[in-house]
């Protein structure tokens, strides 16, 4: 059995690290916060499908439940487009940390390590092949390292070039959001529309989105950003948020803090001799919405699965089958869901609210997105946007656009060669970004 080295204790680490343990491996886990702090004070979404089939036990009831619909409001209010979900499709609203505890407790049940107060600083590379990680408490070696340290992993940034791998961050590929949850003033009503999870799109003109979430007993609010973000911008997103929404207390109960999230589509490679990467540090978050849970879950069986397979032999040839069934998983997808992201944030907020207000964007439509999935529109329904947008034909031709490149990144991201050949690879990367370039 191999000695294993987990970068960080993300949802995606510890799935595998769980995993990895219960086929006898030697598998140690080095993160830098505590086991009370494990992973961000919130909840996220996660598809109840991840339980499904034995993939992962479910947890406790009492840290998640059936997230109520979302609504999506477009800039300045203008429309608004409410997503509602058969009762058996709604996703798990999951607390992370609790969640991660849960993980946690789950990989040393498995036989699995877990170090925490120790600090990833940089990769320990020796004739040209990943040995070990550099730490605030020593040097630790290893057959094979797993990279889960986060969008700005201290492994994954200093990595030779010559591997292939994605060394910087792309700044207008992150997420840079405030969010916190206030407390709810007694005795003050909802809003009248009766919606309580409202998503707002280009809020205030700005590049990014913001939400404020009634849970009856807190509110969840997040002021967000692409690129950056602001304490003046976030003040003042509270602020028009608290005129729409009275009930909204002046409290900070949970988190209340500046936070870094990639929302874009997974690297297109991560792997290399004894090395493999994965959750933020792969960017396997949903690019609109930003939650990876499910998507750290699913890929944590397909590692343990390839690195089962290698037998040993932690070379990028042998661990490469992971990058093809993660992109056939979900990474084609979230490549194309990518498109529509990059062009709902960029595209001017007039033409946004004509969308939403003649239902060339419709409810259906933005469930899918939502939850990480493909816009396959059929040729009847088409007809039927058309016709709604025949008096704004530039629209849609935009739309019609942007749907074809929507498409064309997830039909791409389907042919990720099967083979590991790094200049293959490359080209093969080229034009999957290439249908991003502006």
């Amino acid at each position: 059995m191999s000695k294993i080295i987990i970068a960080g204790a993300g949802i995606g680490g510890l799935g595998v690290a769980a995993e990895l343990a219960k086929k006898g491996h030697d598998v140690t886990v080095y993160e830098k916060g505590t086991y009370s702090s494990l992973a961000y004070d919130w909840h996220d979404d996660m598809e109840e499908q991840v339980y499904d089939g034995g993939l992962l036990e479910k947890p406790d009831p009492s840290i998640y439940f059936k997230k109520r619909p979302w609504a999506f409001v477009s800039p300045f209010s203008v429309a608004t487009t409410l997503v509602r979900q058969p009762e058996p499709d709604l996703d798990l609203s999951t607390r992370r940390t609790e969640f991660s505890q849960f993980l946690a407790d789950r990989a040393i049940k498995a036989g699995a390590k877990i170090v925490y107060g120790v600090a990833v600083q940089a990769p320990i590379i020796k004739d040209g092949k990943l040995v070990g990680i550099k730490t605030d408490k020593g040097d630790f070696t290893a057959d094979l390292i797993i990279d889960c340290l986060g969008a700005y992993s201290a492994i994954r940034t200093q990595v030779p070039a010559a591997w292939g791998i994605q060394n910087a961050v792309n700044e207008d590929e992150m997420f840079y959001v405030w969010r916190g949850f206030f407390d709810r003033k007694e005795g003050v009503p909802g809003d009248a529309d009766g919606l309580t999870n409202k998503v707002y799109l280009k809020h205030l003109g700005n590049v990014g989105i913001s939400w404020c979430i009634d849970d009856g007993h807190e509110v969840d609010i997040l002021a967000g950003l692409v690129g950056g973000n602001t304490q003046e911008h976030v003040d003042t997103v509270i602020a028009e948020l608290k005129k729409e929404h009275p009930f909204i207390g002046d409290k900070i109960v949970r988190a209340g803090g500046f936070y870094r999230i990639p929302v874009r589509r997974p690297l297109t490679l991560m792997v290399a001799d004894n090395y493999a990467v994965i959750g933020d540090a792969a960017f396997m978050t949903i690019p609109l919405l930003g939650s990876g849970l499910a998507s750290g879950i699913y890929a944590s069986r397909i590692l343990a699965d390839a690195i089962e397979n290698a037998n040993g032999d932690y070379t990028a040839a042998k661990l490469y089958p992971y990058q093809v069934a993660v992109y056939k998983k979900f990474g084609a997808v979230h490549a194309g869901v990518d498109y529509i992201k990059n062009w709902l944030l960029n595209t001017e907020c007039d033409r946004i609210n004509k969308v939403m207000n003649s239902g060339l964007i419709a409810e259906k439509d933005l469930i899918k997105v939502s939850k990480g999935r493909m816009l396959f529109i059929p040729i009847g329904e088409l007809l039927g946007k058309a016709a709604k947008g025949i008096k704004m034909p530039g629209i849609l031709l935009e739309l019609n656009d942007m749907l074809m490149k929507h498409h064309k990144a997830y039909k791409l991201g389907l042919k990720v060669p099967e083979t590991y050949d790094l200049a293959v690879n490359a080209k093969w990367a080229a034009k999957l970004n290439n249908v991003f370039k502006k």
